[in-house]
Formats: C-alpha cells, sequence, structure tokens
C-alpha cells in the first residue's frame, strides 16, 4: 500500500478524459492576462477604483499597514472569532452578516462597494476594498481547490476496476497483496502524488512544461501545497495500519483513495478557518502572510478546471503506478552505439523509448513479473515483457490523459537521478521540493548532465532505474532465446570495471522486488553465467529489511555478482505481438 499512498501525495486529478490539456492552457492563458489590467477602472457607483493585481501592488505598502493595524485590533477584540468578519462589522458595516462566512461552502464577499463604511476617508474605503477581494480571493481559490479535487477524486475512484484490469497482473495479485510492503507501496504512491503537487509540480518550477502555470500566482499554490501538506499525515497514518482487503487491489485502491480525498476536503475547510481565524494553516501561512502577499487572487473562472486536469492526470499516473507494483518493472539506462537510440537496435523498439535530451542514450521499458516464480516442477525462471497496459503510452491519447512512455521514463530517471525513493516513500515534501527547483528549468546548452526535462508528470512514476552502459541486459520478450536479466546495475560493464562502490545492484533489488526473486538469482547465476564476490554478504541486510508478510529472501542470494560471462543473444527479439 505505501506505493500508491506515496502516488497519491504525489498528484491530484485531471478529470475529463474527453478534456484537452492545452485547450485548457489558452483559456486560462487568456483570463488571467484579462485580470492583469493596466488601465484603472473605477466602480462608479461609489468613485473607487476596482480592485486588481495593478492596484494591489500599487497599493501594497498602505496595504500592509491597514492589514497589521486591523489585525492587532482584532486579536485584542472578543466579539468576533473571525478576521473576516471583524474586517466587514468596521469596513462594511452595511453588507449582510451571511455575506461573509468565508468557508467552503459560503459566500465571502460583502457585495459591493456600497457596503464600505462611508464615513471612513476615500483611502481608507480603497484600501479596505483591495483586501475585502483578496480575502474573497482566497475563499474563491480554496474552494476551486476544493471542488477540483473532489470531482476528480470521484472519477478516479470510479475508475479504479477498469484500470486495475488495464495495468495490473490481476491473477497474481491477490497472492502478492499479502505482503505488507507491497500494501505499502501501493498507498504510498497515492500519497506521494499529492506530495509531487503540495512541493510545486504544477508552480513556476515546472514552468516549461505547463506554461499556463506561470501566469497563476505563486500566492495560490502556497495556499494549494497546504492542502496537500495535510494529506501526508493520513498516508503516514494509513501506512502504519494497512488494512487486508483480501488480496482485493481494486477495494485497496479504492478504499485508500477515499479515505485520503476526505482528509484533503477536510484539510482545506480547516485551512480556510485556520486563516480567517487568524491561525496558521498546513503550510504555516497566517492571513497576514495572504492579505501583504505581492500576489493578487482575482476571480479566475477556469481556475478549477484547470487544477482539476492535473489532479486527474497525477492521480491517474499514481494509479497506474501502484498497480504496476505487481509486475516488478524496471528501466534500463544504457549507451546508444553509434547513431544515437534510434539505430539501438539490441531489443524490440516497442520497448525502446528515446529521449532527445540524452542523444547518446537508449532506455528500455521491461518487466519480470511472478507468474513463473515458484515454478518447481519445471528449470525455468520468468520471461521479461513489458508492464501491464504499457503499449497504451506509447502515443499521446486522452485515454491515458497524454502521458507517454517517455513521460514515464523521465519520471522515473528524475526520482533516480535525485535519489527521492525514500523521500517519496516518507512524503518528504521539502526534498522533493528542493530537486523539482533543481530541475525544473529547461537546458540551455547541449551538456547532456544540465538537461533537465522532466515530463508532464515528474516524481509520479518511479520505476526503478538499472543503469547498464554496455547494454547486456537488453532482452527478448515472452521468449527463451535471447533473454537477459538485469544481473548488475552500476557504472560498469559485466565483465570491466565492477566495484562495490560503484555497484547500484543492492538498491535495484529492493526496489524492483527482485530480492525476493528466486528466479533473479538463479537466472543470473545460471543463464547469465555471473559470479559473485564471496566476501560481501548481502542477505542478512535483506531479511533484516523485511516486513511482515514479505516473501523470503533465496537463500542463494547473498553476494553481489561481479562479473557476468554469457550475453544471451540481442539477434532475438523474442514475441512482442503476445505481449498485450
Amino acid at each position: 500500500m505505501k506505493g500508491f499512498m506515496a502516488s497519491i501525495a504525489l498528484v491530484t486529478c485531471i478529470l475529463c478524459v474527453a478534456a484537452h490539456p492545452q485547450g485548457a492552457s489558452r483559456s486560462r492563458s487568456n483570463t488571467i492576462r484579462s485580470s492583469g489590467i493596466s488601465v484603472t477602472k473605477f466602480d462608479t457607483g461609489c468613485g473607487l477604483a476596482t480592485p486588481n493585481a495593478q492596484e494591489w501592488t500599487a497599493n501594497l505598502p498602505a496595504i500592509k499597514i491597514f492589514t497589521e493595524k486591523n489585525y492587532e485590533e482584532f486579536k485584542k477584540d472578543r466579539t468576533q472569532s473571525s478576521f473576516a468578519n471583524y474586517l466587514r462589522d468596521k469596513h462594511a458595516p452595511n453588507a449582510a452578516p451571511s455575506a461573509m462566512f468565508c468557508d467552503i461552502v459560503g459566500d465571502c464577499s460583502i457585495g459591493s462597494c456600497l457596503n464600505l463604511n462611508q464615513d471612513s476617508p476615500k483611502h481608507e474605503q480603497q484600501i479596505a476594498y483591495l483586501v475585502f477581494e483578496q480575502i474573497a480571493g482566497v475563499a474563491h481559490h480554496l474552494q476551486a481547490f476544493e471542488k477540483a479535487t473532489s470531482v476528480a477524486g470521484d472519477w478516479i475512484i470510479r475508475q479504479t476496476h477498469p484500470l486495475v484490469k488495464r495495468f495490473s497482473s490481476a491473477e497474481h495479485v491477490e497472492q502478492t497483496l499479502k505482503s505488507q510492503a507491497t500494501k505499502e507501496k501501493v498507498a504510498i504512491a497515492i500519497g506521494t502524488a499529492f506530495a509531487i503537487l503540495g512541493a510545486g509540480a504544477v508552480s513556476a518550477a515546472t514552468i516549461g512544461m505547463l506554461p499556463a502555470a506561470a501566469l497563476v500566482p505563486k500566492l495560490s499554490y502556497d495556499l494549494l501545497a497546504a492542502g496537500y501538506f495535510g494529506v501526508t499525515g493520513t498516508v503516514n497514518a494509513l501506512r502504519q495500519d494497512v488494512p487486508d482487503f483480501s488480496g482485493n487491489l481494486e477495494k485497496l485502491l479504492t478504499e485508500t483513495l477515499d479515505k485520503i480525498l476526505n482528509d484533503w476536503e477536510n484539510n482545506v475547510n480547516k485551512d480556510l478557518r485556520a486563516l480567517m481565524t487568524g491561525a496558521p494553516n498546513h503550510k504555516n501561512m497566517t492571513i497576514i502572510d495572504v492579505l501583504t502577499s505581492g500576489d493578487f487572487l482575482g476571480p479566475d473562472p477556469d481556475l478549477q478546471t484547470f487544477l482539476q486536469e492535473q489532479e486527474e492526470r497525477y492521480l491517474f499516473a499514481a494509479a497506474v503506478n501502484s498497480a504496476w507494483q505487481f509486475d516488478r518493472p524496471y528501466i534500463l539506462d544504457v549507451d546508444a552505439p553509434e547513431g544515437g537510440c534510434e539505430a539501438d537496435d539490441r531489443g524490440h523498439s516497442n520497448y525502446r523509448v528515446c529521449l532527445p535530451e540524452y542523444p547518446n542514450k537508449s532506455f528500455w521499458l521491461y518487466a519480470i513479473g511472478i507468474t513463473q516464480e515458484n515454478d518447481f516442477m519445471k528449470d525455468d525462471q520468468a520471461q521479461v515483457h513489458g508492464p501491464s497496459g504499457f503499449h497504451e503510452f506509447d502515443s499521446m491519447q486522452t485515454a491515458t490523459h497524454n502521458i507517454t512512455r517517455e513521460d514515464i521514463v523521465r519520471s522515473s530517471l528524475f526520482v533516480h537521478h535525485n535519489k527521492l525513493e525514500d523521500a517519496l516513500m516518507d512524503l518528504e515534501v521539502p526534498n522533493l521540493q528542493a530537486a523539482l527547483e533543481r530541475d525544473g528549468l529547461k537546458p540551455t546548452n547541449n551538456d547532456e548532465n544540465s538537461l533537465k526535462f522532466l515530463g508532464s508528470i515528474p516524481g509520479v512514476f518511479s520505476v526503478p532505474v538499472c543503469r547498464n552502459p554496455s547494454g547486456e541486459s537488453i532482452s527478448s520478450v515472452l521468449d527463451d532465446r535471447g533473454r537477459n536479466y538485469p544481473c548488475m546495475c552500476g557504472e560498469f560493464t559485466w565483465n570491466e570495471g565492477w566495484t562495490i562502490e560503484k555497484d547500484e545492484t543492492l538498491k535495484f533489488l529492493k526496489l524492483t522486488g527482485f530480492a525476493a526473486s528466486e528466479d533473479w538469482e538463479a537466472f543470473c547465476s545460471h543463464k547469465n553465467k555471473c559470479e559473485g564476490e564471496n566476501s560481501i554478504d548481502w542477505h542478512k541486510q535483506l531479511d533484516h529489511e523485511r516486513k511482515k508478510g514479505d516473501p523470503g529472501i533465496p537463500k542463494k542470494l547473498k553476494h553481489p555478482f561481479k562479473k557476468c560471462n554469457r550475453v544471451n543473444s540481442h539477434d532475438h527479439k523474442g514475441k512482442p505481438e503476445k505481449d498485450k
């Protein structure tokens, strides 16, 4: 369950399979630009400038003085528990009491500038007008967040049945779900979706992939992130006591989503209430921070749709990443031959992913499921194939939210290169945020090390990566001929350059689940003819890290391989047409 929770923290959804992200982005772009008018407009009813971003910026020093003075007076006042209501009583006495509920369901506007205190100087009325509109904007944005997440969450819950059918090895889920570690991974995967969003995945940090996001005020994303932060407590509580759903992955995903989304909605409500009463929200922001920010939160009719689309994309990706836990997927990071990635024909092209930012590399997306694990009646190991349903990501399509294999590989590389596996499992938002900020800009030159493409769902897919420079592990699919396993991971070849300091195989075994695979050890030892470094024993460490219900570590899986002597022919590509 750990995988699904970590993926729900890293994402917050996008409904409407038919929705077109680019179209939504264009719509947002026009709307937000139009709200930042360059010419002052006046409300003819009261002779005050209409609140907008320009007026907010021009009057910000006076707004800060007004806000801080009134807030200090509010704290001494015992007649109102809400700062918004205090301001209404003092500066908009003609507004109805019901006008300033300022919660998720009620109104939060004085209605008209005519309700302002007409006995106050015009300048003070102007500042009050701006502050009231900012408070209304806070409520509007949080209401949009709540509605977007609610709709997106309901949608993904309804999609769990077809999703599990499309993207998991359903016939083997019941057996695998007995593992506590796997159940935690499923749950954490969903949590990850929210964590990544809270870390700024759709904010200015990733402006290169979501141009419209640049036009959304940072303050808006800070308010959004606070709600995501609040979810991490729910996820961590769930992982401590993962319910037993008798191997029913669909029910596990549904119940996990339902619990997290319910708590998310409560968190948004609590955040808005906290801000209005003067308390800090989940990101430790107060109403003073909001009302003295340089960002003006004007009305935006497209905000909910925009957020809903992002959240649906992330939650969908998180759910697929969770379902894939049962397939044991992995990515090979290989040096391409002369001619580049497209010329690398050592495996079938269905499983090869080429990224323009890595012109001298090829990436291979494979899986080794548990289908033939523990088949004691025959001396054979599981065949290599693709993760369940991976063909649906061959090209951009609305059914998969325009997520492609390139996005999956980029997301996984982002996690791998930044060593975020533990941060995702523990929902460490600050570490995720730092990584996004480091990698959030497009490259300005052709230096491979500086290229920082993130794709559309950075961090949500976390398929384990095995660095295999010479590509020995490139394999045929669904065929014994040409089959190779990822036996050695690190910056070395199978027959040269190995040192334990360079070896990344142990981490790879833990992340994929191959640490509990007799097939992995047996195939590498007997079919790829790998030799172990007998002076190093991994078995005790792996056994110590097992959780309740996890399968045992094979007795023969003890030593790292220092050399593999047989690479089965890359001329045999296998039977990709049978890999559905």
